[in-house]
């Protein structure tokens, strides 16, 4: 399936199984780190709005564990 830059940005994982997805995906190294900010930046945002009751995350752990892989592949596009 091909999708876009766009596409990728909106919502990282309707478009990847995995940070790691994003590591091995044709995108630019910038490309990629956008998109990792960007999953980031959703994680965050999800977090804050259940915290603050305005979502009901059923697996907030599950979310924490994706925003580890997203700051573990951030770092390896560092190196």
């Amino acid at each position: 399936m091909k999708y876009s830059f766009e596409d990728a940005m909106k919502d990282p994982c309707d478009i990847f199984a995995s940070p790691r997805d994003v590591l091995e995906s044709a995108f630019s190294r910038e490309d990629k780190r956008k998109i990792l900010k960007s999953w980031e930046d959703l994680i965050e945002l999800r977090q804050t709005a259940t915290q603050e009751g305005m979502a009901n995350d059923t697996v907030p752990e599950a979310s924490a564990t994706v925003l580890q892989e997203v700051a573990n592949a951030l770092e390896q596009l560092e190196k």
